[in-house]
């Protein structure tokens, strides 16, 4: 896959000197970016280390040893005028509260910088594994390999893994039956969920994130594991049903668009559900079946927590 030999970031910084109102105004500003469509950022940009405390890395140091809630921000992109663009819009926002600073770094060098925290993947039915990574698998498990570029979803994180695990149980229908099969995965990042789909045997499927780096890495990622899929930038297209809806995205993005995800799906369809906490489970229930949909389960794994609901006919 060929990738921009510029990544760009930009990092921000919260100007205020009292630390419980720091704190608050980091929350604002994370707010303001997931209702932006900016929801895949990540914490602690410090000294030239980058991590993100709630996606399972282990550096040396603990995200609480470097500074905690306290530390910036950072949002990683290709395209330069999409970063100076929201970096004039957080300015304008926000202005003296803040700082921010727009950076250009070779995209060899910061590949180079996560790979040893991207470690292959089993479920039941999928192998998820890096490019840079030899190692085979089980034979008895699909393969999927990911190159996470800019987007989200490299079976890493716990809401990934369950999304994973909900559609490999579509297996036991049948592949006459999964032949007939559509699927739409809403906020696709990398196309994981949709490369599993068609892998599994589904007749169509279709994905569609508003990031355009996330398109470029579904389309990069469907191709290296020779299959494909409809990718398109936008939300949800209008008029499109599907047998099964997956949407592992924030939960506050979940509630406003569950509507839209419901008209989305086929009477008797599925809609799979993640991107939530455990605790958030009560709430999106409550939501859902306002809207007239059945709950079918619920799974959880390290916190996270991943819910089915079907549309009755």
């Amino acid at each position: 896959m060929v990738q921009p030999t510029k990544t760009y970031e930009l990092r921000v910084e919260f100007a205020v000197a009292d630390p419980s109102d720091r704190l608050a105004l980091k929350e604002r500003v994370k707010d303001w970016l997931v209702g932006r469509g900016f929801d895949t950022f990540v914490e602690g940009a410090i000294d030239g280390l980058d991590m993100d405390h709630e996606y399972g890395l282990e550096p040396e140091f603990s995200f609480e040893d470097l500074g905690g809630e306290a530390l910036p921000l950072s949002i990683y992109k290709f395209e330069k005028s999409l970063l100076e663009d929201l970096q004039r819009q957080l300015n304008n926002s926000f202005a003296a509260d803040l700082r921010t600073e727009l950076l250009a770094i070779d995209t060899e060098a910061w590949t180079e910088g996560w790979k040893e925290s991207f470690r292959p993947i089993t479920t039941d039915k999928f192998y998820v594994y890096p490019p840079w990574d030899a190692v085979p698998g089980p034979a008895d498990l699909i393969k999927i390999v990911i190159e996470p570029a800019m987007a989200f979803g490299t079976g890493q994180h716990a809401t990934t893994q369950l999304c994973l695990r909900a559609l490999g149980d579509f297996s036991v229908v049948g592949a006459s039956k999964l032949a007939q099969l559509t699927m739409l995965d809403v906020g696709t990042g990398t196309g994981i969920l949709a490369i599993a789909a068609r892998k599994l045997g589904f007749k169509d499927v279709f994905g569609t994130d508003i990031d355009p780096d996330a398109v470029r890495a579904a389309v990069d990622n469907a191709a290296a594991n020779k299959t494909d899929f409809e990718a398109t930038v936008g939300s949800i297209p209008d008029g499109l049903c599907c047998d099964v809806v997956v949407a592992n995205i924030l939960h506050v993005v979940l509630l406003k668009l569950l509507p839209e995800l419901k008209d989305a799906l086929k009477p008797s369809g599925r809609l799979i559900l993640s991107g939530l906490l455990a605790t958030d489970i009560p709430e999106m229930r409550e939501h859902a079946e306002a809207l007239g949909l059945s709950f079918v389960r619920q799974d959880t794994l390290q916190d996270w927590a991943c819910l089915q609901f079907g549309r009755p006919q």
